[in-house]
């Protein structure tokens, strides 16, 4: 006699169809038969389960062992399902319940009112929407129906929050495996806060992503070269020295010297200046031309003085239509050009500001204005100026 594999595919459709009969008429016994919900106590009754009902003490080991296996299997499948449906509808991106579709415009603008209130009345600014966390919260709340009770503030701030650094680590860990492959540059960033505490940032770069390291508060120690190269050994021993590409940092002479310490400690290591402190730096001293100079004098004089007074303040965003003038930074040397080009941009405006009828016939105009539009309409300063940079440029190739 031939022998025949018993696979759900080979069976015939009378019993695929028997198969399906009984799995309907389970369910249908399940929702009509008052014993069947006692079929769970009985099971928890042999399995010596705690809770509903009370454990038995006669139960062979044998009967017992198999009911507690078959009970945790059901119950773990029953958790991984739940957990599967959460996870669909807090998805990114995942399809709208029916439910949420068909409710009234009221209940959608409630819920709309809502939202808007609590970022309103605890001032979150409204940009915080575009956040990739907000509708996976949204829906997630969803998920929880009405009555959830939120998290407190004690409870954001402590464990929720220790919950969320293990995680951002767990990520930094997955990322070392990008860094052993592709490797890595390490950048710092120094900066002075409101409370003029001088900071270092440490951050690692790699084709994933960036990923902040830590940082250092250096307002107790004189950033010397021996004591900046410890620091910048100790970040890249924590990264791991076959990973680091090369090291950013400043172009100081301290940090230079460093840098050259840092590459003689690890000879696979390169160290770079940034770009952006070096160009500030070319600008520092191109700025420091006759007809560079003056020209930039002259603008910020007039930049200091239409935003000292306030009707000549109200004349200029009248005539530019709300734009505003770029005014320079003491220590970025860069916004200095960026300001005389804020200031030609509105060349025609300012130029019409002083020669309107509400300048010349005003009773409060501020006195000794500096020559606006003289230094407007003298085109000769700027293209000199625009020259000398050309050439200082050049010659620095």
């Amino acid at each position: 006699m031939a022998s025949y594999s018993e696979t759900p595919s080979s069976q015939p459709p009378s019993q695929e169809a028997s198969s399906a009969q009984i799995l309907v008429e389970r369910n249908v016994r399940r929702k009509t038969d008052m014993t069947w919900s006692h079929c769970k106590l009985v099971k928890q009754h042999l399995a010596r389960i705690p809770g509903d009902t009370e454990i038995c003490k006669d139960v062979p080991p044998e009967v017992h062992f198999l009911v507690k296996q078959n009970y945790d299997e059901k119950s773990k499948k029953r958790k991984n399902s739940e957990v599967a449906q959460s996870d669909s509808a807090t998805a990114e991106g995942a399809q709208p319940t029916l439910k949420s579709v068909i409710q009234s415009k009221e209940v959608v603008a409630r819920c709309d009112i809502a939202i808007a209130e609590w970022f309103i009345d605890v001032f979150i600014p409204f940009n915080a929407a575009n956040s990739r966390y907000f509708q996976p919260a949204a829906d997630a709340l969803c998920c929880m129906g009405a009555g959830y009770n939120v998290p407190n503030m004690h409870a954001l701030r402590g464990n929720l929050l220790n919950k969320w650094v293990v995680d951002v680590k767990k990520q930094i860990e997955e990322y070392r495996s990008y860094w052993k492959d592709t490797g890595c540059t390490l950048m710092e960033d120094g900066w002075t806060n409101r409370c003029r505490r001088t900071l270092m940032n440490f951050l690692v770069y790699c084709p994933k992503g960036i990923v902040f390291i830590k940082s250092v508060d250096t307002s107790q120690h004189s950033k010397t070269a021996d004591m900046l190269f410890e620091l910048f050994k100790e970040v890249v021993l924590y990264v791991g020295p076959e990973n680091v590409v090369q090291f950013v940092t400043d172009n100081a002479a301290n940090y230079v010297a460093a840098g050259k310490l840092l590459e003689n400690e690890f000879p696979k290591l390169y160290w770079s200046p940034y770009a952006a402190h070096c160009i500030n730096l070319m600008l520092q001293d191109m700025g420091k031309l006759e007809e560079v100079r003056e020209a930039v004098s002259h603008a910020s004089k007039i930049t200091k003085f239409i935003y000292n007074h306030c009707f000549a303040l109200y004349l200029m965003r009248q005539h530019t239509g709300g734009r505003e003038i770029f005014r320079s930074a003491p220590t970025r040397f860069a916004t200095n050009f960026i300001a005389l080009q804020s200031i030609l941009n509105q060349k025609d405006a300012l130029r019409t500001m002083v020669t309107s009828k509400e300048w010349t016939k005003a009773s409060k105009k501020p006195q000794n204005p500096p020559r606006i539009h003289g230094f407007l309409a003298a085109q000769e300063p700027q293209k000199n100026a625009r020259q000398e940079w050309l050439l200082a440029a050049r010659s620095l190739q």
